[in-house]
């Protein structure tokens, strides 16, 4: 099955929100919405600011170390 990334730009309502099959695609997407002078954010950052996840809920793509 292939996995479906959603970019949520808004917190608050699904304006802006698109569909990805990869993840580059969708982590370029809101980085568009950030000043350019800003730092640019990785996958599991938009992850854990709740603007990036999987359809289906999974999070195995994401890169977390394990101690």
């Amino acid at each position: 099955m292939k996995n479906v990334y959603v970019a949520k730009p808004n917190l608050n309502n699904e304006r802006g929100q698109m569909e990805f099959d990869n993840i580059k695609a969708a982590v370029n997407y809101l980085s568009s919405f950030m000043p350019h002078d800003y730092p640019n954010l990785k996958a599991d950052d938009w992850h854990l600011i709740g603007k990036l996840y999987e359809k289906s809920g999974a999070t195995d793509w994401l890169n977390i170390e394990k101690k």
